[in-house]
């Protein structure tokens, strides 16, 4: 990619999430299992859903542009 960002932090995958976000609470599930998020009771599959990909350049102690 011509025009991709380069990350300063290394990349590691089995600490990504998923996050489902419902009205009584936050439920975090790895990205590398999907199938639990898609199988989980609070996911309905019937209602919209946004998926929003951050920090894939940040961590936690630095800013998140997509926020910011």
């Amino acid at each position: 990619l011509s025009n991709a960002t380069e990350s300063e932090n290394a990349v590691n995958v089995t600490e990504m999430n998923y996050v489902l976000l419902t009205d009584g609470e936050n439920v975090t599930i790895p990205l590398l299992e999907s199938d639990d998020l898609w199988r989980n009771p609070l996911f309905k599959d019937s209602q919209n859903t946004v998926i929003l990909v951050t920090g894939w350049t940040s961590n936690i102690n630095g800013s998140n542009k997509a926020i910011d």
